[in-house]
């Protein structure tokens, strides 16, 4: 879904499975929609995890690991600039608490850290599509400015599951990913997340205006962020989002994050 924060926080892809594509009602669009976007290198590996869930989460231990949440990178060889990361986390709140924090596209701009503006240009049933301008804290590169596709579907009264893809974008090349939430017990859900995205700082304008070390860095402060953001305001649905997000920033800095970090595959 986000960066030099994560370029999205959330989401995505194609679903093959047919359990995975049932939807409500033929008005609505299934999670293996055809979507308007380039092409991803790890798109098909995504839509594997979604066929064999829910083997896709038995990575996860996510109460060992600082602030209950296990945030794992997946190297991309011979693409620095490629960003992979699997997560995990308990929020203590139901299932539908989960899901309104989810949904609510027309404050994400409230919501998560690291976005000047974002803005729904787009609803059609169950997709919407949002503008992002993400603040590039960088001298000489502007904001990156670019178009997500977001898909929402409930696949049963105890799973929801969100595809989003990049539609268009400036230096942000790629970006797909997977989230899925899932009913754990009376005031539990499990929330858990693929992510891949691919952007050029620089590179464009003939310098390598940020190091794949401080991209990696930068990334991972804001995926925290953002996870910290949807569980506080999940749990705290009355909290104000300038309260929510001030509680994250105090979070992360309770904690080192290269030590949060744990190295890993898509086979893990």
């Amino acid at each position: 879904m986000p960066f030099t924060r994560p370029l999205v926080i959330l989401l995505g892809l194609l679903f093959a499975s047919p359990a995975l594509c049932a939807v409500p009602s033929e008005s609505f669009y299934p999670l293996d929609e055809k979507l308007e976007g380039p092409p991803s290198q790890f798109r098909d590996v995504l839509v594997e995890i979604s066929r064999n869930w829910p083997k896709g989460r038995s990575f996860c231990k996510y109460e060992k690991h600082p602030l209950k949440i296990q945030m794992v990178s997946l190297p991309t060889t011979g693409r620095k600039y490629y960003v992979g990361f699997k997560k995990c986390m308990g929020i203590k709140a139901p299932l539908s608490q989960v899901a309104a924090v989810m949904d609510d596209f027309d404050h994400y701009q409230d919501l998560f850290p690291g976005d000047k503006k974002v803005k729904v240009v787009a609803r059609d049933k169950n997709k919407t599509t949002l503008a992002w301008e993400r603040i590039i804290p960088v001298f000489f590169v502007p904001n990156e400015h670019y178009q997500m596709t977001h898909l929402a579907v409930t696949v049963s009264p105890k799973m929801k599951m969100y595809r989003s893809q990049l539609k268009q974008g400036g230096r942000l090349k790629n970006s797909d990913g997977l989230v899925v939430i899932e009913d754990q017990g009376p005031n539990l859900t499990l929330y858990s997340d693929y992510e891949f995205y691919e952007a050029d700082y620089g590179v464009a304008f003939g310098i390598d205006a940020v190091g794949d070390k401080e991209i990696w860095k930068e990334s991972l402060e804001g995926s925290f962020l953002s996870l910290l953001a949807i569980r506080t305001k999940a749990e705290h649905p009355d909290w104000s989002y300038e309260k929510v997000q001030k509680a994250g920033v105090e979070d992360i800095h309770s904690v080192d994050l290269n030590k949060a970090l744990t190295i890993g595959s898509l086979k893990d």
